[in-house]
């Protein structure tokens, strides 16, 4: 398809386009948008293509008009009429649409017949039942917004939850169980959160992985059987059992002048967890991990349990 390009609008300029070519153009902006406004633009910037070619600037299509808000383009005037007609279809469409729906919403609101509308067999909207109301008048309809009661004798008595189970044959839904009461806070200890418990270790608090701590706790090493001296102990408790517990003793030892972690329990210097057992079978393991950290797991399980748990703390 025929377009103006730069080499034909340079020809336009200086004058050597020919008569037909100049045809060509004037029948081509006639029918092309785009063209039409490129060869306006060439018209504004240069004079000369009005002074060569006068019948361009007579024929040339008008593409753009001003308007308060700025220049705006003009469609061609076929355009506009199909734009026109387009809208013209669409809004016809809408309002046959509407024509029908108002339409059938009104024949359902003239065949609606209301329980309120039938009274003895006989409806107020017409025609009649085979019921004993037959032929009789109308009872006065009753007014807008006029209760209508019920006597209490027609309702059937309601029955309990616990009667109609019974009666059905079918077992009575369990109550819920019983929230178990927290699990109390160790002699000499103070529960507390546990970011409060990670400031105490000015580290991470150690935990056994898969187990939800039911609380936190921090007491003197006086109160833990072999702990570090001069630190305090932070106690991770969980509910195990029916209502048994296991807890993990924690200290962090910091690292003296010579670089080194100080610690008094002289079984733990080899690296080895020490497995101890306490009264009413409770077993301990004690261990010392690469951080520094002075651990003991109790709980009242066997040892080889124990050692399962051990791996698990982290």
């Amino acid at each position: 398809m025929f377009h103006l390009n730069d080499r034909t609008l340079e020809r336009l300029v200086t004058g050597s386009a020919s008569s037909i070519e100049v045809d060509r153009i004037r029948r081509h902006v006639e029918e092309c948008r785009a063209c039409s406004r490129r060869l306006e633009e060439w018209r504004d910037n240069f004079t000369e293509v009005d002074q060569h070619f006068p019948s361009l600037a007579q024929n040339a299509a008008p593409i753009t008009a001003a308007t308060p808000g700025g220049i705006v383009l003009v469609p061609p005037a076929e355009e506009r009429r199909r734009v026109f007609l387009d809208l013209a279809n669409i809004l016809w469409g809408v309002a046959v649409v509407l024509a029908v729906v108002v339409g059938y919403g009104l024949s359902r609101l003239g065949n609606v017949e209301s329980p309120r509308d039938r009274v003895g067999g006989f409806s107020y909207l017409g025609g009649a039942d085979s019921g004993p109301g037959l032929g009789a008048p109308l009872p006065p309809r009753p007014a807008v917004g006029a209760r209508e009661t019920v006597p209490d004798a027609a309702a059937p008595p309601r029955e309990s939850t616990p009667a109609l189970t019974e009666r059905a044959g079918l077992d009575p839904a369990p109550a819920p169980a019983p929230e178990a009461p927290p699990l109390p806070v160790s002699r000499g200890f103070a529960k507390v959160q546990r970011a409060d418990a990670a400031r105490r270790l000015q580290g991470a608090v150690r935990g056994v992985a898969g187990l939800e701590p039911e609380h936190y706790e921090v007491g003197p090493p006086s109160a833990v059987a072999g702990a570090q001296k001069n630190i305090d102990v932070v106690r991770v408790v969980y509910r195990v059992g029916d209502g048994g517990r296991l807890t993990l003793d924690q200290q962090r030892i910091p690292v003296d002048a010579s670089g080194f972690r100080p610690i008094d329990d002289p079984a733990l210097e080899s690296g080895e967890t020490v497995y101890r057992s306490g009264p009413n079978g409770t077993n301990t393991a004690v261990w010392l991990d690469e951080s520094g950290y002075r651990l003991a797991l109790s709980a009242r399980v066997s040892q080889d349990s124990l050692k399962r748990l051990v791996a698990r703390v982290q």
